[in-house]
């Protein structure tokens, strides 16, 4: 799909893997470091970055970046996505050595049908009753390390939904790895493929357990998922933050499990309720 809109590149902005339609995560020039915390609206030329709080519009970027105000088509999507099918004819490869170096094992890939392609994994993203709507892309290089191609779920495995036991809590972390990791261990574990919390995941499947435990990585975006869950969810009974889970071990994963449920800290979302110091107006009035 064609989006008429700003030109990220005319302004300057280091691209980073697209979010939605019509936003795109950047590279953010008002303070150090590589990451891509911004975002930057291909419609509406907003950006705001979730590290350090920078936002401008478009006309403000091109003033302070040097940059130009370009309008034209921008295609959100790679040639492979719009024919992301094809990759599932791609081999699963129980050997992929990307795979096993993130501590995906054999059984992993066989299981989910992870596809070998050539510059990347495909992971399909399949519905609870496990027919194939799309795919999660991670390519091995490039800015575009994650494409979502196809229909974007509420969650991810859905397919592992109906197996698990009701009686124990869920964990929801943002990404695939995460949620692989997880299975590993032998928990109820399911990614929400971002931390934008769709109300479906939470009112559908989350409420199905006897509590919930959200593990997202430590920054505004994390955050803003937790308050998804809690707007959401009014049985969410624990929120966990600033634990990355692609870097837990087993025995952190015991620790979110059977420790920190008798907790019950929200001041992790604190900042997004009132606003860094009253005056962060967008994320209050959003949340």
């Amino acid at each position: 799909m064609q989006v008429y809109g700003f030109d990220p590149d005319a302004l300057g902005l280091v691209r980073g893997k697209y979010q939605g339609e019509t936003e795109i995560h950047v590279q953010c020039p008002f303070h150090s470091g590589s990451g891509t915390s911004a975002e930057f609206n291909l419609r509406t030329g907003a950006f705001y970055c979730f590290k350090c709080g920078a936002k401008a519009t478009v006309s403000e970027l091109a003033n302070q970046l040097g940059g130009a105000i370009v309008k034209t088509f921008i295609d959100p999507v790679e040639k492979d996505e719009d024919n992301w099918r094809v990759n599932l004819q791609a081999p699963i490869d129980v050997a992929n050595s990307y795979l096993l170096s993130r501590g995906v094992t054999a059984e992993q890939i066989a299981k989910h049908e992870i596809r070998s392609l050539p510059d990347g994994v495909g992971i399909p993203i399949k519905d609870w009753d496990g027919s194939t709507h799309g795919m999660v892309i991670r390519k091995y290089k490039g800015s575009h390390r994650y494409i979502y191609a196809g229909k974007r779920l509420s969650g991810w495995p859905l397919s592992n939904m109906p197996s698990y036991d009701r009686r124990k809590p869920i964990i929801v972390v943002e990404g695939v790895f995460g949620a692989l990791r997880g299975e590993k261990y032998g928990w109820n574990v399911i990614a929400s493929l971002g931390v934008m919390i769709k109300k479906e995941l939470v009112v559908k499947w989350l409420s199905q357990f006897h509590h919930t435990i959200a593990v997202f990585d430590p920054d505004d975006g994390g955050y803003k998922g937790y308050v998804r869950l809690l707007k959401y969810g009014k049985a969410t009974q624990v929120v966990i933050p600033g634990f990355p889970t692609d870097e837990s071990d087993e025995n952190m994963w015991d620790y979110f499990v059977n420790k920190a449920k008798k907790t019950d800290d929200r001041r992790v979302i604190e900042r997004i309720l009132r606003g860094r110091n009253g005056q962060n107006k967008d994320t209050t009035s959003e949340w």
